[in-house]
Order: C-alpha cells, then structure tokens, then sequence
C-alpha cells in the first residue's frame, strides 16, 4: 500500500470515529468501532517496577503467532486502518512474536507502536525493530538519572541499558518516531524539567507524562508527591512546552495530572470520553477487554472480535465504560486538547503512517 495514501486513510478513519464515537455515548446505539488496538503478546518482564505488578504474571501462557496474525488480518478487515500497539509484559523478551507481529500489522496498514523498557535494544534489535517497519516506538524512562530511574524500576543499571538502547535506535538511518514514555512519583516530581531536557538533548519526538494509576498497588512513598516539587516542575514544564521543548501532554492534561498528586477533587472534562471507549485490549491467553479494569468482553476462542465488541455492548460493559468519569481517565492523554492539537495529532498520524517513521 502507498504509504501516503495508507497515511490519509489512517488519519481519516481516526476522525471519522472519534466523531461516531461521541454519537455511540449519547445516542444508546453503537455506531463506532476501536480504534486502538493494544495486544499483550507476553507478560514477561525483565524489570520489577515499583508503580507495576505485572511481572508478577510472568510465564504465563501466550497465543501461538498464527493465532495472533489470524486476529491482526480479521482486525484489519473489520477496523481499517487503526492504531496496534504492543505492551504490558516487556514486548522484547517475545521477539520471535514482536517481529513478525509488526510486520504484519505494518502491511496491513495499521499505525504500529511498541513500548518497552529499552534494556533489551542491542544492535540486534535495534536492527530489527527499524527493519520492521514499526511506527513509533515508546521507552519508558523514568528519570533523567541513573540513581532515580534504577531505583523505580527495581535493578541497578537500568537507565544506561534504556539509554543505550534508546541511542541505538536513534543512530539508524531509518527508524520509528521515537518517544519517552514516564510515570510521575514522587521519586522524580523535582526532575521532570530535566526530562524534557534530556530528550531534546537526545532528539526523540516527545515525552508523554502519565500519573500512576489508582487501581495498582505500588512501592510505598511513589505517590506522596511533594506539593513545592510538583508546583515547581509543572509551572517549569508549562514555561518549556510553550519554548517548544518535546512534551505531548496538553496543558490541560497537565493541569489535571497535577491536580491529581495535589488531592484536588477531580472533575473529568466536559464532553470527555475515556480512550477505553475506543480500545480493545487483547491479553496474552486471548480474554479481550476495552477498559482493563472492567470485566472483559470475551475471548478471542470464542468469538470474532466484532462479535466481542457488539457483545461488550449488549452485556452494558461498554456503556459502563463511555460514563465513566475515574479519575484513571488521566492515563489517556487526549483530555481537555484544543482544537489545535487535535489539528497536529491528525497530522501527526498522518506523517507516521504515510513516512514510516522519521529518518536521520
């Protein structure tokens, strides 16, 4: 497919749902479909983060690849062009499923995207990862340093192995849109100007900034944020996004993520959906899901996943999801963005898709 074109049938059918999407939320009919896609081929994991508890379900069993590739070609069938992204477990200890998995998902027209903790990206990888023609690739780092970082992912010696990593892909001549992915505590509340900093420096695409989530146990302290650190990081980053530094949170994501750590009583945005609404989390024993902490929505053993997702409708579970106002709406950063920046998201999705990533 013409990358240019896949790249405006992408952008289109994201804006065509998003509209459908809100018509699905008030008028009791479902009229949209995902447009997220997120598959957890593993949750394996070669770090014990203090904020995650998903190593815990190490070793646990995983579909087979035709299996998964059998699900990517029916998705591709029903949804169109949407977003696939590879998670939870650290994606890199399955690259036998990874790598064939984007791939495919690349071929069939889907806007691919990884994220991962960065500690596994030897030359090797990075090779096949760019040869893969993955979209975007999202490494988790936590703090400019390699004191704070190693310290919330639980193993010493963590940052330079994710910054190696992160450098090594960066160095291809072609590569994915490469971006930082970090989780604000109370371990790094003070240093996220310099993480900012740190990305412009290394000439990634963006830092996107997530809380931690209120529905997973974490290392005690991680969420007493100091109010002075919090203050003075997010009057800094407002200063810095506005000088054009690399931050993708909208400002108005950022004053909630704010309001969140300083014990503000949470108010989701007018006419706000939940990015849940519009996923469809598929986990590595095939139970399908759209907000992770709801019941799930099947199996994919069981039934095709229009099926799934027009069963999640009828069960109520969907609609459960489109009125819910949790405070975990925060993780999806699309909340309170002006026009504008939906304006360059649209764009955004359309260079990923129609350029295959940027190149040096």
């Amino acid at each position: 497919m013409n990358r240019r074109w896949r790249g405006m049938r992408l952008a289109a059918n994201f804006s065509l749902q998003a509209g459908l999407r809100r018509l699905s939320a008030v008028s009791g009919a479902l009229l949209h479909k995902p447009t997220r896609l997120r598959l957890e081929i593993t949750r394996d994991c070669n770090l014990k983060c203090g904020y995650c508890d998903v190593w815990r379900g190490a070793g646990a069993g995983a579909l087979p690849l035709g299996t998964w590739l059998a699900l990517l070609r029916e998705a591709a069938g029903w949804l169109g062009p949407v977003g696939l992204s590879f998670g939870s477990g650290e994606p890199l200890t399955a690259p036998d499923l990874l790598f064939p998995l984007i791939a495919e998902g690349s071929r069939l027209g889907f806007l691919t995207t990884c994220v991962s903790n960065g500690t596994l990206i030897d030359e090797k990888t990075a090779d096949g990862l760019c040869a893969s023609g993955l979209g975007r690739l999202l490494i988790s780092l936590d703090a400019p340093d390699a004191a704070t970082h190693d310290a919330i992912r639980g193993r010493a010696g963590t940052f330079a192995l994710a910054l190696a990593g992160l450098r090594r892909v960066m160095s291809r001549g072609v590569r994915p849109d490469v971006g930082l992915l970090t989780v604000v505590t109370a371990a790094n509340a003070g240093k996220l100007p310099a993480m900012l900093e740190l990305a412009a420096a290394e000439g990634v695409g963006g830092v996107t900034l997530q809380p931690l989530s209120s529905h997973k146990p974490c290392t005690p302290g991680l969420r007493a944020v100091a109010q002075k650190d919090l203050r003075r990081s997010f009057d800094k980053l407002r200063e810095m996004k506005a000088a054009g530094y690399p931050l993708t949170n909208s400002l108005g994501s950022l004053r909630l993520i704010s309001d969140f750590y300083l014990g503000m009583p949470y108010k989701a945005p007018a006419l706000s959906l939940c990015g849940s609404f519009s996923t469809l989390r598929v986990a590595c024993d095939g139970e399908v899901r759209a907000c992770a902490h709801k019941p799930p929505l099947g199996r994919v053993s069981d039934a095709p996943l229009r099926a799934i997702w027009a069963a999640g409708w009828g069960s109520g579970i969907l609609r459960r999801v489109s009125g819910c106002r949790a405070y975990c709406m925060l993780n999806n950063t699309d909340l309170s963005r002006p026009a504008g920046e939906r304006l360059r998201e649209f764009l955004r999705h359309f260079r990923a898709a129609a350029g295959g990533g940027d190149a040096q």
